[in-house]
């Protein structure tokens, strides 16, 4: 049987992941699945809205999904595979993911069976993607960890670095959710101490995950916005992928327009129908608090210059 592939978008989040997944979305070789870890609780017991504009349990990429991964299992019972996911993905049992010999066999039986669910899930939505490469665009660093320990998935792995502060900047901005469609409801905005938490922990993550994958490439969000097409050929073609100039062309410019996909959270952008600018967002720079501004630069300062931020 062949491997399932994944391209696999990891980072802090605010880091220009959904504009990559939707770029990618639109080459005719990829299918956008969203961000799979919040799939058992947002999908199935919250039954949000699938990037198509359909309910999660109206939609019918879902839907077919759900009945070939999970036949024996009633629709109303997947939910609860979340408090499964919550005991083996936090980032505290990530040495128990690296030195398996650490952990309780409790541990591990709920490891291996939740490799089980995740194995059924991404076969299930590779064939019903007509075997095309799957972009999960989940960030989470745990669940990328899970997946490479799962011999049927072949995993790409893209990088996809921002400045700290940036993304501590971005996480402020109150945006609403329009997958949530019973109420108005706001995506959360940790403060800056979490978010430069979430920033390290996403560089660590980076750094056990780069060797336990078919492939990695780090590509920076300000080159990527920049020139996204160049950046888009190089990673594709460093993954052994061969995109074809004219399949691409969509990017000549500097503004871009989508097609109906079938993600599963994330950012709003991915709701949006219009032409969308490309552009990069450096508002932090000027609209950010000096206090804000030099308390991320202290705990990430240094990545930050390892990776020439400053």
């Amino acid at each position: 049987m062949e491997k399932i592939r994944v391209i696999y978008i990891l980072g802090p989040g605010k880091n220009g992941s959904t504009l990559l997944e939707r770029i990618l979305g639109s080459l005719s070789m990829f299918f956008p699945i969203g961000e799979i870890p919040n799939l058992w609780k947002e999908g199935y017991e919250d039954d949000i809205l699938c990037t198509c504009g359909e309910k999660f349990s109206s939609c019918k990429f879902w839907t077919k999904v759900s009945k070939d991964a999970f036949p024996n299992i009633p629709y109303s019972k997947l939910g609860g595979l979340d408090r499964t996911a919550n005991k083996v993905h936090k980032v505290f049992y990530s040495p128990f993911l690296i030195y398996p010999k650490l952990a309780s066999n409790k541990y591990n039986e709920r490891l291996r069976r939740y490799k089980e669910v995740l194995l059924k899930l991404y076969r299930a939505m590779s064939e019903n993607a007509k075997g095309n490469v799957l972009v999960d665009s989940s960030k989470n660093p745990m669940h990328c960890l899970i997946l490479s320990q799962i011999p049927e998935i072949e995993l790409y792995i893209i990088d996809l670095l921002r400045d700290s502060r940036a993304v501590a900047f971005s996480w402020q901005r109150k945006s609403i959710r329009p997958d949530i469609y019973w109420e108005k409801r706001y995506m959360l905005t940790p403060d800056i101490i979490t978010t430069s938490r979430r920033w390290l922990q996403s560089r660590l993550g980076a750094k056990l995950i780069k060797n336990r994958c078919k492939a990695y490439r780090l590509l920076k969000y300000e080159d990527f916005i920049k020139n996204p097409k160049a950046e888009i050929i190089e990673t594709l073609t460093a993954f052994g992928f061969n995109i074809e100039q004219k399949y691409i062309s969509f990017l000549n410019g500097k503004s871009v327009s989508f097609g109906k996909f079938h993600s599963i959270s994330g950012n709003p952008m991915r709701f949006i129908k219009k032409e969308i600018e490309i552009k990069e967002d450096k508002e932090w720079r000027t609209q950010m608090s000096l206090g804000a501004k030099i308390i991320t630069t202290l705990l990430t300062y240094p990545l930050l210059k390892r990776h020439k931020y400053i």
